[in-house]
Parts: C-alpha cells; structure tokens; sequence
C-alpha cells in the first residue's frame, strides 16, 4: 500500500499527465480547425474564380468586370478609362458553315489574341456570344484608338486552323472614353453605339465616340 505522501504524489503525477494530454489534444484541435479554415478558404477562393470566369475563354466573365468597374470607380474617381467593345463579324455565318467547335475555337483564340494586345493593368471580358469588352484605366480616346487598331490589325491577319478548316476573319470595335460623372454603363453604352456604326458602315473597322 502507498503511503499518504505517495499516494498524494501518485494523484498529482496523473493529474500532471492528464492536463499534458488535454494540452496535447488542444493543440491538435487548433491545428485541425486552422487546416479546415485554410481548406474552406482555399474553395471559397476556388468557387470564386469559377463565378467570375467565363469557362471557355478564361477571361472575365460580365458580372465579373462590372463588379471590377464599380471597385475601380471607388479607388479611382478621378480617372479616366476607356472602353473596348468588340464583336466577330458574321460569326453566325462561321458557325453556320463550320459547326459549333469550329466557332468554340475561334473564341478560344480570339480571346488568346486580345490578351495579349492588352496591358497587366487592363481588363478584358467575354461580355456575350461573340463580343468582348476591354477596359483601359487612365487612357484617353486617341491612344486607346491605336490600341483598338492593333488589336483589329492583328486578328484580320491570323489564321484560324483547326483540323481541315481554316478561316481568317475580321472584328469591329467601338470605343469611348469616359467623361465627367460618366459611369461605367455610360461610357459602355457609347463605345457600343459606336460598334454599332462600325457594323452599320461596313464591319472590320474600328470607331471611336469623341
């Protein structure tokens, strides 16, 4: 048999070794609950970049941009922008003659084309079907013109090659830049009027709203 004092000693030692282990269990329930944090903000994150992205170009998609318009318009009231918005020309036609996947890859490298016509700092977005919508922040009309016209410039000179068909085709874009008190749907709606003129006057040109 212990005697008081070792029995007293034996009580604390297991009491010592039980508030090691709940010591032990806590920390190992702190590393868990941050692992799962981490793991649920990683999909949060995911599920984010699948909302905001248009699944087969990987650009932007239009919910996306215009919220990245209304964040630009809160950090940056003062500045101008620009707007790009562009359409492929007769691109029912194209699907009508070479069939869905055909059309689907033209998309895919018309979107390919126009990024990297593009600075880091600009925004691009597939807004529908065939058109596209480019933001340049703190441009004004006359270069974003010449940006507009490489991009035609190089998309009229490509070749879309995809197993036995090859097709070039064209785009007509419209552009505006924004003036005092103009929100983002205002200056897209002018650089749009001015796509609109483009189509009406010919199509593969590019025409500006000043």
């Amino acid at each position: 048999m212990l005697s008081p004092y070792g029995f007293l000693a034996y009580v604390m030692s297991m009491m010592v070794s039980l508030a090691n282990k709940v010591l032990n269990l806590n920390d190992v329930l702190e590393i868990e609950v941050a692992q799962r944090t981490q793991d649920l903000e990683k999909a949060t994150q995911r599920l984010k970049i699948i909302a905001d992205t248009d699944m087969l170009t990987g650009l932007l998609n239009r919910q996306a941009l215009t919220e990245c318009m209304l964040s630009l318009a809160d950090t940056h009231i003062d500045d101008c922008f620009s707007v790009l918005v562009l359409d492929a020309d007769h691109f029912k036609r194209l699907n009508d003659t070479f069939g869905t996947k055909f059309g689907d890859f033209v998309l895919i490298e018309l979107a390919s084309i126009l990024a990297k016509n593009i600075g880091a700092k600009d925004f691009i977005a597939r807004w529908d079907s065939q058109a596209f919508v480019i933001v340049l922040p703190s441009m004004q009309i006359a270069k974003a013109e010449e940006v507009a016209e490489t991009i035609r410039t190089n998309v009229y000179r490509f070749n879309f090659e995809l197993e036995d068909s090859s097709v070039s085709m064209t785009i007509t874009i419209g552009v505006a830049t924004s003036r005092d008190n103009e929100t983002f749907d205002d200056v897209l709606d002018r650089a749009g009027q001015a796509l609109y003129e483009g189509k009406s006057s010919g199509r593969n040109k590019v025409v500006c709203d000043k």
